[in-house]
């Protein structure tokens, strides 16, 4: 039985193929989290997902950029209207302009996150795709400790807890699912994508950091040699299959990490 043959879809948000953002979705994912409301991604980008960041999207970003930094900025005042970020947030108000206030927030009340498709960031690891779906997640505490025991790396991480599931489909069926997971700290944090064939196997991983793209980096000869391998069989950097220079091994490791809780959640989510 293939992933996407048994019915783990249910409950699952499914829509069709939409624009490309560079945004990582898993940051919306948090905010909703934090707020308790569906925020606008116009909170922190002026255009939507990928876009240039907002008065409080760059404070967010100075602040640690993630679900941490929105606890330390909800007692601010981005726009200096009087109201506070958060209180702004929750009233579905624009925290960048003080003529969106939670008395009156205007049309930014109407709007609506989107659910983007980074297409050009996909289709590096499935190239053959002729459309993407997406579909969000959220894995439960059970779910996550089954992720954790398949890595033995600690708890899964809140930015891993909420995948956002990519499909491409190619004449009418999906091939693949796409997920991407985070790791690291500080100035090592990364994103990989990882692409999966419907056998559950490695087909592609490209490394992200800030949206930039390192496929050409030291490290994207190992990741290529994981293609082809399953959860059971992810060769370790150094391998003799997958030679990797001893200096570059630390943080491989960390990428292969990423890969083995990215193959773990598929195989979670969908029993396979």
């Amino acid at each position: 039985m293939t992933f996407w043959s048994c019915a783990a879809l249910v409950g699952l948000l499914v829509l069709g193929a939409a624009a490309a953002g560079q945004a990582f979705p898993v940051y919306r994912r948090l905010a909703e989290e934090r707020y308790a409301v569906a925020p606008a991604c116009e909170i922190c980008h002026s255009k939507g997902g990928g876009t240039e960041r907002t008065l409080f999207g760059e404070a967010w970003q100075r602040a640690g950029g993630d679900i941490k930094a929105f606890v330390r900025l909800d007692s601010d005042d981005a726009d200096g209207d009087g109201f506070s970020n958060g209180a702004e947030i929750r009233a579905k108000s624009d925290p960048n302009a003080k003529t969106s206030t939670p008395d009156n927030p205007g049309a930014f009340a109407e709007l609506k996150p989107a659910l983007l498709i980074p297409k050009e960031q996909l289709e590096l690891v499935v190239p053959d795709a002729r459309r993407f779906e997406i579909a969000e997640y959220s894995l439960t505490q059970a779910e996550r400790g089954q992720v954790a025991a398949v890595v033995g790396s600690g708890p899964v991480s809140l930015l891993n807890a909420y995948p956002t599931l990519y499909f491409a489909v190619k004449r009418g069926q999906r091939t693949s699912v796409s997920l991407f997971v985070h790791g690291g700290e500080g100035d090592n944090k990364h994103a990989l994508l990882v692409g999966v064939d419907v056998l559950g196997k490695v087909k592609a991983v490209a490394i992200f950091d800030a949206g930039d793209d390192y496929t050409g980096s030291l490290y994207h000869r190992y990741l290529r040699c994981l293609r082809g391998h399953k959860i059971d069989d992810l060769p370790m950097p150094g391998s003799p299959t997958c030679v990797v220079d001893e200096f570059l091994q630390s943080r491989a490791a960390e990428y292969r990490g990423s890969v083995l809780t990215a193959l773990a959640t598929v195989k979670v989510v969908f029993g396979g």
